[in-house]
């Protein structure tokens, strides 16, 4: 089975901030702005990342580049165990901490660890991680992360309508777990799932994508009859049409054979 990935970053040129707060981790390339793209082999051991440094704090890029960097220790591992990844994960946000010369760095953290046909997710924040499979004739895509930021906490329960919450929440898009958070907090919060499945496709995003292209849209375009770079560069114009003022982040990587 080889695994095609397909990345891009692109800064916002609306705003005028010197940085990308985005950051994207294929291995160990890292990645701060344009588009890149490799195929690895069958039983390959990587991990594919994406952070996104909190926006109104100080440095953020700077934290997503420190969270990203730390998790290269995980390439050709072998780890895939859910103890060992949160406590990889443990080491990097207390080095963070460390090394954070500005107080209130932090850094949204969403990635699969693949080693062989399977892969570990670990999560936190609101970056995302979708899967796009075929179950007996279906395809399905979902969310396979959990949004961790204030419009989760207050819509407990599916029948809340997140626009009204929107409207009367102003900090409503405020994440509520983050790199740069005490370690002790991380360790409670953090997502992670074991075991899953390395097939069909997995779709990673940052806010500056998803906030503003439905799920349906995304489905849409991702089972178009057109070649990857251009799906994933079609997210990114349909979430500026409908007015991304945000650095964005999309990673595509497809299991194949």
């Amino acid at each position: 089975m080889r695994m095609k990935i397909y990345a891009r970053i692109d800064k916002n040129i609306r705003t005028h901030k010197k940085y990308c707060d985005d950051r994207i981790l294929i291995g160990n390339v890292l990645l701060d702005d344009g588009y890149y793209e490799v195929e690895k082999p069958d039983g390959t051991d990587l991990v594919i990342a994406v952070a996104d440094g909190v926006g109104g704090r100080p440095d953020g890029w700077r934290a997503a580049s420190l969270s990203l960097q730390g998790l290269t220790v995980l390439n050709d591992s072998g780890i895939v165990d859910k103890q060992t990844v949160l406590e990889t994960v443990a080491a990097v946000n207390d080095e963070l901490l460390r090394r954070s010369g500005v107080p209130g760095m932090a850094s949204t953290l969403s990635f699969l660890k693949m080693a062989d046909r399977t892969a570990t997710l670990f999560h936190l924040g609101d970056t995302r991680i979708y899967s796009l499979s075929s179950i007996q004739g279906y395809t399905v895509f979902r969310a396979v992360t959990s949004d961790q930021n204030r419009l989760a906490a207050l819509r407990c329960g599916d029948d809340a309508d997140p626009e009204e919450i929107k409207r009367s929440a102003p900090d409503w898009d405020h994440i509520t777990a983050y790199m740069g958070m005490a370690t002790k907090e991380l360790r409670e919060e953090a997502m992670i799932v074991e075991n899953l499945p390395l097939t069909g496709s997995f779709l990673f995003t940052s806010d500056g994508v998803h906030d503003y292209v439905p799920e349906a849209a995304l489905r849409e375009l991702l089972a178009a009859e057109s070649d990857h770079r251009k799906k994933i560069e079609d997210v990114m114009a349909l979430a500026r049409e409908h007015g991304s003022a945000d650095d964005q982040s999309v990673i595509l990587l497809r299991a194949e054979g």
